[in-house]
């Protein structure tokens, strides 16, 4: 797999680079509704008139606390029930892995292995921080959702 395409992990539900991000003729062909930004860059300036985007800053050590998780899984739901949504970091391997990862952990009542590895089946070269996965597991258990 080269690390500039998308794949789908669940219905609608796509992970990927910041190239697929830029890619309309890829957006359109997939009927990509929305897009999570999460990364360290600049917010997109040119959204397409097609996309609700989100961005959220986040580096590869963190941290992901109680409020950003909130917000992206709101995002990613959001996404899902109103249409495609890509969520992106730059490589698509750390950050927009972990937010996929505990997506599947709400949503679809997933443990982490079991999220990582639906994750993984599908984009190979993911590699999530230990920071980032322990953000995430700390929000689950400070929920009581674990």
């Amino acid at each position: 797999q080269e690390l500039t395409d998308a794949q789908e992990v669940i219905p609608n539900l796509f992970i990927g680079s910041f190239q697929a991000a830029e890619n309309t003729k890829w957006q359109i062909e997939n009927k990509i509704t929305h897009i999570l930004t999460v990364n360290e860059m600049t917010p997109w300036s040119d959204v397409p008139s097609h996309i609700t985007y989100l961005f959220k800053p986040v580096s590869d050590w963190g941290p992901m606390d109680e409020e950003y998780i909130d917000q992206i899984l709101s995002f990613i739901d959001q996404g899902i029930m109103k249409g495609k949504i890509l969520v992106h970091c730059f490589l698509g391997v750390k950050r927009s892995a972990t937010a996929i990862i505990a997506y599947l952990m709400y949503r679809k009542g997933l443990d982490m292995k079991d999220a990582f590895e639906k994750v993984k089946k599908v984009r190979k070269q993911i590699d999530p921080t230990r920071k980032l996965l322990y953000d995430v597991e700390k929000y689950f258990q400070d929920k009581k959702l674990l």
